[in-house]
């Protein structure tokens, strides 16, 4: 059975309650050690700016906010707005860098804060998959946990799956380089298949 997805990812659709968000946290991979940014490249500019989409085919829409910090890394703010339902809306924030493989382009996201509370429980970097079409369309990609967690298991890739539950732990330990020679030899679309979302710059 596929794992239910929850923490990073909910806080992602829907800006979960910390206590909540912290309880599923780890159906998501981390990684120890992320994607390698370029010497040259650390980040990559066509993300800074304000962007504006929608999730899960909601109409409820988020705003994606990349900026860069003295360190030349990304921030990134994610908001809800304000509905009928969701009267406050929410937000949460993300340290960020942005990795480019052969095979595509990549984000390592550590979370930091969830409504202005810090994080402080969730130790490693979520990684993520990006394209950037000519129309401007940025659209966000989830890894997929089964596939990491066979890659674990079969000694592909060092790491350790535990489960609890309905939920599961999958802990990357590899370091950046094994880490993006894995990701590097897998057509993307199918480690990282499941569609997050699609922005539009707004600004």
């Amino acid at each position: 059975m596929r794992a239910v997805f929850g923490g990073f990812q909910g806080a992602f659709r829907a800006i979960l309650g910390l206590a909540l968000a912290l309880t599923l946290a780890a159906c998501l991979p981390t990684a120890q050690n992320p994607l390698p940014t370029s010497e040259t490249e650390p980040l990559d500019r066509r993300l800074m700016g304000a962007w504006i989409g929608s999730i899960d085919d909601e109409d409820q829409p988020v705003f994606l906010h990349f900026v860069e910090t003295v360190e030349r890394k990304l921030k990134a703010i994610l908001v809800t707005a304000q509905t009928a339902d969701e009267a406050d809306g929410g937000w949460a924030e993300f340290d960020v860098t942005s990795s480019r493989l052969t095979n595509g382009h990549y984000l390592n996201v550590y979370w930091t804060e969830s409504d202005g509370q810090p994080v402080e429980e969730l130790n490693g970097f979520h990684l993520m998959r990006y394209t950037l079409n000519d129309e401007g369309v940025l659209a966000l990609y989830f890894a997929d946990a089964d596939r990491f967690e066979t890659a674990i298991q079969d000694g592909t890739l060092a790491g350790s799956v535990s489960s609890s539950g309905l939920s599961r732990t999958i802990r990357i330990t590899a370091s950046s380089a094994e880490l993006a020679a894995f990701v590097d030899a897998q057509p993307p679309g199918d480690l990282f298949p499941e569609l997050y979302g699609e922005f539009k710059q707004a600004i």
